[in-house]
């Protein structure tokens, strides 16, 4: 059966279940959180056999915890609007964008500022369907960027 250790995962760039399969107790959620994550209480799996059958586990065991995630995000759920009303930072609703000029000219304003700068580059995870993705954007000064690489990690 093929293993492999948790410095060759790291080397070889390996995130998600598969690296903590061969026992990183890494989690974009836990070390890096973004979107609330940084308000649940949450466990994440670990094995150190590096193998498929462990990864599978892994991923497995952390899916299963999904639902107390959920709750716990219902739980702390405040009352009222969940949508703040802050159009310089927040984007309109699609409809609003399709019924009022205002905010269709936002909308383009904001996502031409976010790439405006020449040689910026940026680097950002995100957890998509029980799995990493990476996002690699360099702009070359105009609202469409030079480069733009994503990767999903197993």
């Amino acid at each position: 059966m093929a293993t492999i250790t948790a410095e060759d995962a790291i080397a070889l760039g390996a995130s998600g279940p598969t690296l903590r399969a061969s026992g990183v107790d890494i989690d974009l959620r836990r070390d890096m959180p973004y979107s609330g994550y940084e308000n649940f209480q949450f466990n994440v799996p670990v094995a150190t056999e590096g193998d498929v059958f462990r990864a599978l586990h892994v991923s497995r065991t952390g899916n299963a915890r999904i639902n107390r995630y959920r709750e716990q995000a219902a739980d702390g759920m405040p009352e009222g609007p969940i949508k703040a009303n802050a159009p310089k930072v927040v984007l309109p609703d699609r409809e609003k964008m399709k019924t009022e000029m205002e905010a269709l000219i936002y909308h383009f304003q904001d996502h031409h500022r976010r790439l405006c700068r020449a040689g910026r580059r940026s680097l950002s995870s995100s957890r998509v369907t029980s799995r990493e993705m990476g996002y690699y954007v360099v702009s070359d000064g105009t609202a469409k960027p030079y480069r733009v690489h994503m990767r999903a990690h197993a």
